[in-house]
């Protein structure tokens, strides 16, 4: 192994690491993730834990971390095309690092960190385990600006992951089978296609393929899970205007699905947008729209809720609510009357998903289109159940002994919530004609369907009583 770089850590360099080694490179690859641009990863200067150690012996020393450089690691090496210019502590790592470098950009093919490892510990390196895991971080952190990360997950595929993260960075440790990475660099061809995607996705980097798809990935990726998977109907109108054109969730799944950077930016986006005379425009309202759709469903519960209680969030809200709370007989209505002062009282985006996600059935992260429906008919529900716990409390506080309070609510034909209330009498006998009268009226209705009964009823009822808090009853 004439090329195995002289490395003095008996802790990480050896093929089976101790308990403490693996604990100690764990928190130093994070650091690696994390801290990169810090002078020693950010480590304390006045202690010397075990992590702190392999840092300066087997990064420092080597003149891997260039925190001042770009990129963070190995920022001295790429541009250099002659060893001899390198201190002589650094060479031999140099060209470990150069081989690496050269076996993941040559293959042209997803290379996993397993087959990397294999690479470095075969001659004429001979490189061990525990310092392959190292120096392949930092390799990857290296070459960040040009490799696509994918994860071997759970459904047993390759999935694109817009950078480096903490899960991917255990399975350098754990499972490297199951960490991937491709090498990219882009033609000049493509430049004026990336520029125009990159402006619409706000990208930091707009002259890099991989910067682009990584943003593009990473707010699709950040969106509700009900917005990932919804059909983009009209969850709140039968009929009404689509919530997300077929536009807009090809994208949507197009970035969802994607597997290849390249083929994203360069051929699936170009493709959706093929008949746009605008391409960052149109993708800029494609992403906004899908940004947007989660504050229109809350928008919509919430402004259903203030109109059906005509009222918003405050101390009159709240008052409201603890007075159904105590008088509820019904769980679920009690429930919601909590549910609802709590929002009243912090007028939060949490606080109304909360809400949203009691009548829903389900938390924000199991949320669909069946659902969301189910609850928006739900909470017209609860509010009128509340009002009418309302109702009947203050009609209950008006009455004396004698009598008891009836309400009636119902919905008019012009879609306005009708709430009226009245007394009757407790009277210990029913008289003969009151009894000849209801038969009378029961033997009229007998033709009458179960609906049409009921409209005459209220009909009836309605001309009978006075509107809530009046006080002519």
């Amino acid at each position: 192994y004439p090329k195995c770089p002289a490395v003095h850590n008996e802790l990480i360099n050896r093929m089976k690491l101790s308990g403490t080694a693996n604990a100690a490179l764990s928190k130093l690859m994070q650091a690696m993730l994390c801290d990169d641009r810090e002078a020693q990863l950010g480590f304390p200067t006045d202690t010397f834990p075990p992590e702190k150690g392999i840092y300066l012996s087997c990064l420092k020393a080597k003149g891997w971390h260039t925190p001042g450089l770009n990129p963070s690691f190995a920022g001295a090496w790429i541009e250099c095309e002659n060893i001899e210019n390198l201190p002589l502590t650094e060479r031999d790592v140099f060209e470990l690092w150069r081989a690496g470098y050269n076996f993941i950009k040559k293959r042209g093919d997803l290379v996993t960190l397993k087959e990397l490892y294999e690479y470095w510990m075969s001659p004429p390196f001979g490189l061990t385990l525990g310092l392959c895991k190292l120096y392949g971080m930092a390799l990857l952190k290296s070459l960040e600006s040009n490799l696509a990360f994918y994860d071997f997950d759970s459904t047993k595929d390759w999935i694109y992951i817009p950078e480096l993260d903490e899960e991917l960075v255990t399975k350098l440790i754990r499972y490297p089978a199951e960490a991937g990475v491709r090498f990219y660099e882009l033609a000049e061809t493509d430049m004026l296609l990336v520029h125009q995607i990159a402006e619409a996705s706000e990208s930091a980097n707009q002259e890099s393929i991989l910067a682009t798809a990584r943003t593009l990935v990473r707010k699709m990726h950040a969106l509700p899970s009900w917005v990932k998977r919804t059909s983009g109907k009209n969850l709140f109108q039968l009929g009404g205007e689509e919530h997300l054109d077929q536009l807009t969730k090809r994208f949507r799944d197009k970035v969802l699905a994607a597997k290849d950077p390249f083929k994203l930016v360069l051929e699936d986006i170009p493709s959706v947008f093929s008949d746009s005379q605008d391409l960052t425009q149109s993708l800029r309202e494609a992403m906004r729209g899908l940004i947007e759709i989660d504050a229109v469903l809350s928008n919509q519960f919430k402004a259903t809720l203030q109109q059906l209680l005509d009222d918003e969030p405050g101390e009159s809200l709240s008052t409201r609510c603890d007075a159904v709370t105590r008088t509820a007989s019904r769980p679920e209505i009690e429930n919601f009357a909590k549910r609802v002062k709590l929002w009243s009282d912090n007028p939060t985006q949490s606080a109304l998903d909360a809400l949203i996600s009691l009548v829903v059935g389900v938390r924000k992260e199991s949320w669909t289109d069946e659902r969301i429906s189910v609850g928006y008919d739900k909470i017209r529900e609860l509010c009128i159940q509340f009002k009418r716990y309302e109702t009947f409390t203050r009609a209950s506080n008006k009455g004396d002994s004698s009598t008891r309070p009836v309400s009636l609510i119902f919905e008019n034909t012009e879609g306005q919530a009708v709430e009226l209330e009245q007394f009757i009498s407790e009277g210990k006998v029913e008289s003969s004609h009151l009894a000849e009268t209801r038969s009378a009226i029961e033997s009229q209705l007998q033709s009458c369907s179960g609906a049409e009964r009921v409209r005459v009823l209220v009909e009836l009822l309605a001309k009978e009583m006075k509107p809530v808090g009046s006080e002519a009853l």
